[in-house]
């Protein structure tokens, strides 16, 4: 590994490295793994509307039509007509959506074991808490997911 690597290039090449493992030890069902949020949103969602998910995921209406879309394609979710404003979707999880959720949830716990393994439970708490920070200091009004704190919204 570089030896004068910053910090916001280690932050880039874990996650690049988490990215790979979870490609090496996924299913040929799981095709990103940026379906977790959107599945794991639902989860804790469930009959949200595709305007809410976006709102909350900070991404464009446009971009969770799409996913959305292929998902459903996939069989992972199911969107269905507002009866009360035709014009929106609500969006639930199917059984099949569901049990690709946990397997990717294993998947993710397993990466991140190994990655914290050795770690004391100090050690773990100090680097959420400096991570939190980070998060604050770059966008302290739209996110710091790890923490339920004033200040800091749960995403």
């Amino acid at each position: 590994m570089k030896k004068n690597m910053d910090i916001a290039e280690q932050l880039h090449f874990i996650q690049l490295i988490r990215h790979l493992e979870f490609r090496k030890n996924a299913s040929s069902q799981l095709t990103h793994p940026g379906q977790l949020p959107f599945l794991d949103y639902l989860s804790r969602n469930d009959g949200c509307t595709q305007q809410q998910l976006a709102e909350d995921m900070h991404v464009s209406p446009a971009s969770i039509a799409v996913s959305a879309k292929r998902l459903e394609r996939s069989g992972w979710i199911r969107r269905v007509t507002d009866s009360s404003n035709l014009r929106c979707n609500r969006l639930t999880l199917t059984p099949e959506g569901k049990k690709v959720l946990e397997d990717t949830r294993k998947i993710f716990d397993q990466i991140n074991s190994q990655m914290l393994t050795g770690f004391s439970e100090k050690e773990k708490a100090s680097l959420h808490s400096m991570l939190d920070k980070i998060l604050l200091n770059l966008h302290a009004d739209t996110v710091c997911p790890s923490a339920e704190k004033e200040g800091c919204p749960r995403v």
